[in-house]
């Protein structure tokens, strides 16, 4: 009997005179068993790579959601509070539920009724069914035990029947499809004997059975146990995805490919042998028996993975050699076009107090909102990954990348390595995976390394063949993720030399990168400073940009964790129609002009300090560092120029160090007084720095 979908869109066996009353509740005749489940997700359609696709999201957070990653579920309670804001809701299948999913799709017509092949599959279970967001499907859902991760096949007149027991989410609709039952009922028999008709087991080929008898004279398990000595193919064959963390395996079918690499070798290129070996480990999964056009998405990564085998057991090395003529060209992809390529790595490197952590800041925060650049160009919206090593997260890079208005979800920061001995910084060096890792989790457009040189392991700086080791892995990555990695460093005080050369280290930095740009103090005005290309392998030449640090007159200061405001912090302003009177990179970056960057620098210092004590008296020193290191102002520069002001410890026991200012004739009163101003009101801050 063909089944017609009602108007409401229940299901129903019979015709009916009277249109049944829709629930208030959409998902009222959802089983209540699972409801009880913190395993619940929200979803919305949204369009990739041209198809329709239901992305899961987090009900808590509204971050991305994961059928595999528990910590992105919530209540049932939690998801459907929020579900108006999506498309719909999910729930995910975990091994502990003993759940089993049957998806029938393309199984309804467009007059609503369902296709007789399909009504023998709901009859034949009797438990919980319903129609799917699509209309043109039912889900049956039951308690049983399924044989395999999942399978899925082709069935009926162009319909298909995927199974699926765990690591998946299914939209739920509550669409109950009238005469099935309205609980989840245990099939585990019915489940059993569906299994062993609907996909049995694959009969080898003839050449398939032929190769599998004579490749060695180990069995499987022998050949197994000898591989697992192999840390990289135990991980492989036996580490779930969210446990696997190998360099070369930020997604799953990369994580496919290197296992059926290693299982060409170890196989002497048995497809056969190879095809039951991937069965038995954790790498298996619905997805490596989908079709492909004539064959299967396994039949397809086996027959690649033997055309890209190194070796076969006890075979030599050999070379791998490619022909030029069976590469096409493509056209290079640009960040920021003449300035950052995609996929490689670039410099930004400059004296210190020229703002080239701010800059790169800036840039990062234009390309959290996928604003324009400072020339005009628009930027690709993306995430970016911040490593640094000198600035503090909460009173530095935060408040920065607030200021320059910055997306703040798109932004990250890599803040260690852990491992079983703790905590660790990233050393480039060793620790090249974990960045993958990262990369891979962010889904980071840029990356942030500042400085270079605090991440080099240990490598000394000045051996060309060190840094070569750890920078020529570090641009394969750049070009494998096609990310742009962008690295800050400092000048040497070397006046004699090229600005080529005056980069701090070995030429190996500025050998290893594709894009490098130099920060400047500008030639004519003393605010100002400049970023101009250093090299440019990849682009022509783009003209210099000037910026200036400023203050804007109607800031708003951001509010600290205390409740109390911070001080008022800098933007990038860019001139990009000023254009100094020296362009020449080599005259730009000439230490000659020291007596005017002193000049500046002690400008900047008295106008920061003005502002930062207005009518005040004291200040802890802590508080003028912290302040400095926001606006920009380096210890150094501090020390050097702050001219009259005074470091005074307080005459109690337990006495901080305090900062005096200049005409002050007793400090200590001043810094009583200050005490007491701060028990009276809380600080609103004081004057405000206009250019730094």
């Amino acid at each position: 009997m063909r089944t017609p979908v009602s108007s409401n869109g229940h299901i129903q066996r019979e015709p009916v005179p009277a249109r049944q009353p829709v629930p208030l509740d959409p998902y009222e005749l959802f089983p209540d068993e699972l409801k009880a489940f913190a395993q619940w997700v929200v979803w919305r359609a949204e369009e990739r790579n041209g198809r329709i696709t239901k992305v899961p999201y987090c009900a808590r957070t509204g971050g991305a959601g994961s059928s595999t990653n528990p910590e992105t579920w919530s209540t049932y309670e939690q998801a459907r509070a929020v579900a108006d804001a999506y498309t719909g809701i999910g729930f995910t299948l975990a091994e502990s539920n003993r759940l089993v999913g049957i998806d029938i799709d393309h199984s309804i017509d467009d007059q609503g009724v369902i296709a007789p092949w399909a009504q023998a599959i709901i009859d034949a279970f009797q438990s919980y069914t319903e129609i799917t967001p699509s209309n043109c499907g039912v889900r049956i859902w039951l308690h049983g035990t399924w044989p395999d991760t999942g399978r899925r096949k082709r069935a009926g007149d162009g319909g298909l029947i995927e199974v699926y027991a765990k690591e998946r989410y299914f939209t739920v609709t509550g669409r109950h499809v009238a005469g099935t039952s309205f609980t989840i009922e245990e099939r585990d028999r019915e489940v059993a004997a569906f299994h062993a008709r609907e996909f049995p087991p694959r009969a080898p080929t003839p050449e398939t059975a032929t190769k599998t008898e004579t490749a060695g004279t180990l069995d499987d398990d022998d050949l197994l146990i000898r591989a697992m000595k192999d840390d990289r193919f135990a991980r492989l064959f036996i580490c779930p995805f969210e446990q696997l963390r190998l360099p070369g395996c930020p997604t799953r079918s990369e994580a496919d490919f290197a296992l059926a690499i290693q299982l060409a070798a170890l196989t002497n290129q048995n497809p056969g042998r190879m095809d039951a070996l991937f069965r038995r480990s954790a790498r298996m999964r619905p997805k490596w028996d989908e079709q492909r056009g004539a064959q299967t998405y396994g039949q397809v990564t086996i027959a690649k993975a033997i055309s890209r085998c190194p070796l076969t057991v006890g075979a030599p090395a050999r070379p791998v050699l490619i022909s030029l003529a069976d590469v096409q060209p493509r056209r290079l992809d640009w960040l920021w076009a003449g300035r950052i390529p995609l996929g490689k790595l670039t410099l930004l490197v400059g004296d210190p107090d020229l703002g080239k952590s701010y800059a790169s800041t800036d840039i990062a925060s234009r390309i959290s909102r996928g604003a324009l650049f400072p020339d005009g160009e628009r930027a690709p919206q993306g995430n970016v990954l911040f490593i640094s090593a000198e600035d503090g997260v909460d009173d530095t890079i935060v408040p920065r990348l607030m200021t320059l208005g910055a997306d703040m979800d798109r932004m990250r920061l890599f803040e260690s390595v852990r491992d079983d001995h703790g905590d660790r910084m990233l050393n480039l060096d060793h620790d090249l995976d974990m960045l993958e890792v990262a990369i891979s989790e962010t889904n980071a457009l840029m990356i942030v390394i500042d400085p270079l040189s605090a991440y080099l392991g240990g490598k000394n700086s000045w051996k060309d063949d060190e840094i070569r080791r750890v920078l020529t892995p570090v641009a394969a990555l750049a070009q494998r993720r096609n990310v742009s990695i962008v690295a800050i460093m400092h000048l040497s005080k070397a006046s004699d030399r090229r600005a080529l050369h005056r980069v701090m280290g070995s030429v190996a930095f500025v050998a290893a990168c594709r894009s490098a740009l130099v920060f400047a103090q500008h030639p004519d005005r003393e605010n100002r400073r400049v970023m101009t290309q250093l090299k440019k392998n990849l682009s022509g030449r783009v003209p210099p940009l000037s910026y200036e640090l400023v203050i804007p007159g109607n800031a708003t200061p951001l509010i600290g964790a205390d409740g109390q405001p911070l001080p008022l912090l800098p933007v990038v302003e860019w001139f990009p129609e000023d254009r100094p009177s020296v362009t020449n990179v080599d005259a730009l970056v000439s230490p000659v002009r020291s007596r005017n960057v002193d000049h500046n620098s002690r400008r900047t210092v008295q106008m920061f300090l003005g502002s930062l004590f207005g009518d005040a008296e004291a200040m802890p020193a802590q508080q003028v560092f912290s302040a400095a290191r926001q606006a920009g102002v380096s210890k150094n520069m501090l020390a050097r120029f702050k001219e009259g002001y005074l470091s005074v410890k307080e005459s109690r026991t337990d006495g901080q160090w305090w900062w005096i200012k200049p005409g002050v004739r007793n400090p200590q009163n001043a810094i009583l007084g200050e005490r007491i101003r701060a028990a009276n009101r809380p600080d609103q801050g004081h004057g405000q720095v206009q250019r730094v």
